[in-house]
């Protein structure tokens, strides 16, 4: 940048408003030389020394440089103290009257914000903390749990030559025969009694027809709720769910028996089906019912 570039910069600079001292430092010139080259460019120096300004004016001049601030009051000259007040806080303080110059480029900070801020940290850092020794203590606690049950798996495998799947509940578990299918009795009656009932559904059908609206309402219904072997009244009401909720029925819970079994060619058509209670229906299983002398 040459001569006249130079103090034509200065010169539009120092209309802007900004003071020598600031132009100085922008262009990173000595103040002296900025000071010449305004006489030369024949422009008076401000002088802002002298000049007091208004509470509007400084009020002006506070929102434009320091939004986040608003002026209150006690401006007397250029070099004095004036009360501004925080708009983020509220909190109202002193502070020098030279902030106001175009030529000062000062940040001007809250001290009880700051306070806040440190106290904020100080608090954030405490949590911090609080919160690593408690996740240490989680973690430990969970570190011992799993290490407890792996050393107890331990110990059983080492009694068990096998670890299979429960073909009925998923479950895995341990045992010493490979040709075992599930992990319980439990899970033993569900597996059988289910393929019992396929077995069955098979032989229905190969049985010849099916009338496969048949179900327990309508045979209670059509049978007056009647148990055709004993001829007590059903209870549909006689029944209980356990801690699993798994339903058991009762003795005299009504049930659909086959008059002519399935296993001996009968067929799940509705005049080979009666109402008997469960308990009469577990007895007769796959007998005939005959009619006796009482009935």
């Amino acid at each position: 940048m040459d001569k006249k570039e130079k103090m034509n910069k200065i010169v539009e600079l120092y209309k802007q408003g900004k003071g020598a001292r600031l132009i100085s430092k922008e262009l990173n010139i000595p103040k002296t030389t900025v000071q010449r080259y305004l006489k030369k460019s024949n422009i008076e120096i401000r002088k802002h020394r002298n000049k007091k300004l208004t509470d509007a004016e400084v009020k002006e001049i506070i929102d434009k440089k320091y939004p986040d601030f608003q002026y209150v009051g006690g401006y007397t000259n250029g070099h004095g103290k004036m009360v501004i007040q925080c708009k983020t806080c509220g909190y109202k303080f002193a502070y020098t009257t030279e902030v106001i110059r175009p030529s000062r480029d000062v940040d001007i900070q809250c001290g009880n914000c700051n306070e806040t801020i440190k106290l904020r940290d100080r608090l954030i850092n405490i949590l911090n903390k609080l919160y690593t020794e408690q996740m240490r203590i989680i973690n430990k606690e969970q570190s011992m749990t799993i290490t407890e049950e792996v050393e107890s798996l331990k110990r059983i495998a080492k009694k068990h030559k096998y670890y299979l799947e429960c073909e009925e509940c998923g479950r895995m578990y341990f045992t010493n025969r490979n040709d075992t299918k599930t992990c319980s009795k439990r899970c033993i009656n569900k597996r059988n009694n289910r393929i019992k009932e396929i077995n069955r559904r098979k032989i229905i059908k190969e049985n010849g027809r099916i009338d496969w609206d048949i179900t327990l309402d309508k045979l209670i219904e059509r049978d007056k709720n009647i148990c055709y072997i004993c001829n007590g009244e059903c209870n549909k009401e006689d029944y209980i769910l356990d801690k699993d909720n798994n339903f058991i029925v009762g003795s005299d819970y009504p049930s659909i028996d086959h008059v002519i079994p399935i296993s001996k060619g009968g067929t799940h058509t509705w005049d080979n089906v009666r109402l008997a209670h469960h308990h009469c229906n577990s007895i007769k299983k796959d007998s005939i019912v005959n009619e006796g002398e009482t009935g």
